[in-house]
């Protein structure tokens, strides 16, 4: 499922790189991030929307967990990678920024493979961490997203800083900054 979500970012990404709108998709992909921080704020009162579909997600979830059968574990999977995740939305943007079909694709199904043990280790920690710890663990978790959500925002604004926020030719759509002899 995150292979299929990686060649549909790609795809996206592809055609806002295309267009020379690549810059454009960075900020957005930032701001995107950044909502999605606030997101535990407040937003989650509303209980119609994308809420609604996210339960509707999560029950279904729940009626395949009970079943043992082959094509539930497979639907399981499927379903899981529909779930609502930060660190997903996170590679889903750098998977839009590389502006690659196959390269997104593969980009999405290594970060899948990559968070397997890592999901692993993070039940079985949770489960001897305290409370006090779990709230340190899950600040520190907000305040990556935000840093990487900024890095995003300052990429996309142009400001001619080498490898941090190139300029961009406006004729070329090309970056001409960091290849220069």
């Amino acid at each position: 499922m995150y292979a299929a979500l990686g060649a549909l970012s790609g795809s996206i990404g592809t055609a806002f790189e295309a267009f020379g709108f690549q810059r454009w998709l960075s900020l957005a992909a930032g701001f995107m991030m950044l909502i999605f921080l606030a997101w535990p704020l407040g937003f989650n009162k509303f209980k119609s929307g994308p809420l609604s579909l996210i339960g509707w997600i999560k029950t279904k979830f729940s009626a395949l967990i009970s079943k043992k059968s082959l094509m539930s574990h497979f639907t399981l999977g499927i379903v899981n990678g529909l779930l609502p995740c930060g660190l997903v939305y996170v590679a889903l943007s750098a998977s839009l920024a590389l502006g690659n079909i196959g390269q997104s694709a593969l980009f999405m199904a290594i970060f899948g493979l990559g968070t397997t043990p890592a999901l692993f280790a993070t039940g079985t920690i949770m489960q001897w961490l305290t409370q006090k710890l779990r709230v340190k663990s899950y600040r520190t978790i907000q305040i990556s997203l935000m840093v990487i959500s900024m890095l995003l925002i300052v990429r996309g604004a142009n400001l001619g800083i080498p490898y941090l926020s190139p300029a961009m030719s406006a004729k070329t759509h090309k970056v001409d900054c960091c290849h220069k002899p």
